[in-house]
């Protein structure tokens, strides 16, 4: 019995830095989180960024994804997977820092990437909008803007949900 204590006391440090705060979500009610996290669950795909009336479109033949999974948020930068951990509080989303996978790109897909990996470091507000699109509003240091996602059927879901645990 003493082991079990002992073991558990020594492991609290380490599962409190990830588990335990990684869930931590400020609210007015349990309700309130389910239906907070609850909106953003399920893949999404990226239509546009920066100017919501005059949005960049992403690259011909790449793919955009984020996927939200109970506190986590994993998806494809278009040529690199990417992987967080975020918080909801009302509309504010809080990202934890974004580890991605280092495979080269091509030029114009590599800038594409960066600029997607900055707005999305960025992060601040999400919103659902009537429609069903999912806006997540940025800002930094090169400006502000929206990042714009449409959500993704069930059957046409990306296989990028299945490689990101690798990463945790």
């Amino acid at each position: 019995m003493k082991s079990i204590v002992l073991t558990l006391a020594l492991a609290l440090p380490f599962l409190g830095s990830y588990g335990m705060a990684a869930t931590a979500i400020a609210a007015d009610s349990p309700l309130e989180v389910a239906q907070a996290t609850t909106a953003l669950q399920g893949e999404w795909k990226l239509t546009g960024w920066g100017d919501l009336d005059n949005p960049t479109r992403p690259l011909t033949d790449t793919e955009i994804t984020a996927k939200f999974m109970d506190d986590r948020l994993a998806g494809s930068t278009g040529c690199n997977s990417y992987t967080t951990a975020f918080t909801t509080a009302g509309n504010s989303l809080e990202l934890g820092p974004v580890a991605t996978t280092m495979k080269a790109c091509a030029e114009p897909i590599s800038r594409q990437e960066s600029q997607f990996l900055t707005a999305l470091g960025g992060v601040q507000t999400y919103e659902i909008t009537a429609q069903g699109a999912l806006h997540l509003a940025y800002e930094t240091e090169a400006g502000s803007g929206v990042l714009i996602f449409a959500s993704m059927p069930a059957t046409s879901q990306s296989p990028y949900h299945e490689a990101i645990p690798a990463l945790w």
